[in-house]
């Protein structure tokens, strides 16, 4: 009930703030400021989306989830979508979704939240690809016959493709 009330005072709230920033820097102002607040926020999310993804496949390389790249770029796809809605305060939260600090103060925070209910279920982030791996090595042993990592096939072949000569 409180985020559905959170979600119908949002519109409400955005025309009072524009209907008092018209006031003071007049209507056209507003527009232009609320125009190139879109066009900053897509500047931003192209700078820090590849960032972010290059962070990414670099945790990948090492064979390291990137868990908190994960998490920055839905905070910037999030922060991209606020900042294309017009308004000056959803444009407030965009621009603080871009900030690195926001973000970690954001991750920090969310952690705490579903905790209780992933430790009732046994679930942790942390565990999810250690039991991955620990699946697929028991997986492995159980079906010698599958191609393990280290494992060298010895066979023959032969080429039956057409010649042109």
């Amino acid at each position: 009930m409180f985020y559905l009330l959170i979600f119908l005072m949002i519109p409400v709230l955005e025309v009072i703030v524009f209907i008092q920033a018209g006031q003071y820097i007049g209507i056209l102002n507003t527009l232009l400021l609320t125009i190139f607040t879109a066009f900053l926020g897509m500047t931003l999310l192209r700078i820090q989306g590849f960032e972010t993804y290059r962070k990414a496949q670099g945790k990948l390389a090492r064979n390291e989830a990137p868990l908190s790249e994960m998490f920055d770029g839905i905070c910037l796809f999030a922060a991209g979508l606020l900042l294309l809605t017009p308004g000056f305060v959803t444009d407030t939260v965009g621009f603080l979704l871009f900030l690195p600090p926001f973000r970690a103060v954001l991750r920090k925070y969310i952690k705490t939240l579903p905790g209780a209910v992933f430790q009732q279920s046994g679930f942790s982030s942390e565990d999810m690809f250690r039991r991955e791996r620990e699946a697929r090595a028991q997986h492995n042993r159980a079906r010698p016959d599958r191609h393990v990592q280290g494992q060298t096939i010895d066979g023959e072949y032969e080429d039956i493709t057409e010649k042109d000569d």
